[in-house]
């Protein structure tokens, strides 16, 4: 169970008091839960390399763990596309992607609302997304961007390497900027890159783009927004969930915070990094409990357990 304590206001991020604070820390894992009106307390997961201790197979709780699952789950954010590669399938990438396909393992009746680019790449991401249960009537499809893909970072090396000798005719210049410069960065190079490696390049969601999307679908029940949104974004989520009497999840990074037009949300300090997927599935195994009806404090001490995270120590 999760330890608890008296309540107390946030430290920092200006959210009002009795907000409920829940950690996990562990050598690669490192939550912070902030949920309003509910009891304070830290989780971790095991030590071993920060991964959850799981209590299932999946990591998330069995069918029928809660009393019912009859409203829908809606993930937003944009998914990412892993080819095949040798003797590693397809599969799909992102947070936003992690999350829903966990629901989906779950039993939960999940919708994802995205933007992928109009191309080969985000058919087979759709198919792909199909396969794993997860609904993708409120996927978009941008002609003017491509579908990300996640690529091994030699693959990634090759293409940017490509693209180096269409643009330079300096041999040296070559040199310099495919094999580095002198005085060039030594950290460790990353085993996944996103392409297009730039933001912009990527397709994004617009705030009319998630209202559409979240008046389309039906019986939203819980909606977890799993990447940074602006604030007329904010805005839309906080008026539609109101509407629909919806729960709210915001997962921010580490050091920042939800937007003010979702002060009454739970909010959830991602870890770095999710390698193995175990923060994902905790998210999932919350979003299920709050379809079924728990109050968010219950539901995460009831997500958390049935994940294989545990009390932290102090």
């Amino acid at each position: 169970m999760i330890a608890e304590r008296p309540c107390r206001p946030p430290v920092s991020d200006g959210r009002p008091p009795r907000v409920a604070r829940v950690e996990a820390a562990g050598t690669s894992t490192n939550v912070r839960v902030a949920i309003p009106f509910g009891p304070v307390g830290r989780v971790t997961s095991s030590p071993s390399g920060g991964q959850a201790r799981r209590r299932s197979p999946s990591g998330l709780p069995a069918r029928g763990a809660w009393a019912t699952l009859d409203g829908v789950i809606v993930v937003v954010g944009c998914p990412s596309y892993r080819p095949p590669e040798g003797a590693a399938p397809e599969g799909v990438g992102g947070m936003a992607a992690g999350v829903a396909t966990a629901v989906a393992a779950a039993g939960g009746e999940v919708q994802l609302i995205g933007r992928i680019g109009d191309d080969a790449a985000g058919d087979a991401l759709i198919l792909a997304l199909g396969r794993a249960g997860v609904g993708h009537a409120a996927m978009l499809r941008d002609p003017g961007r491509p579908t990300p893909l996640l690529a091994a970072a030699a693959e990634a090396a090759e293409v940017a390497e490509d693209d180096l000798l269409a643009d330079l005719d300096a041999g040296a210049a070559l040199a310099d900027a495919v094999l580095g410069a002198e005085g060039a960065s030594s950290a460790p190079a990353p085993a996944e890159l996103l392409l297009p490696e730039r933001p912009e390049e990527r397709p994004r969601l617009e705030a009319a783009d998630i209202e559409l999307a979240l008046r389309y679908l039906p019986e939203v029940r819980v909606i977890v927004l799993a990447e940074p949104i602006d604030e007329a974004s904010a805005r839309v989520v906080a008026d539609e969930a109101a509407g629909a009497g919806a729960q709210v999840i915001v997962i921010v990074a580490p050091g920042t915070s939800a937007p003010d037009a979702l002060a009454g949300a739970t909010v959830l300090e991602a870890p770095p990094g999710d390698p193995d997927g175990a923060f994902a599935r905790l998210v999932a195994a919350f979003a299920v409990a709050l379809d079924a009806g728990a109050a968010p404090a219950e539901a995460f001490r009831s997500a958390a357990a049935s994940a294989g995270w545990e009390a932290a120590t102090a």
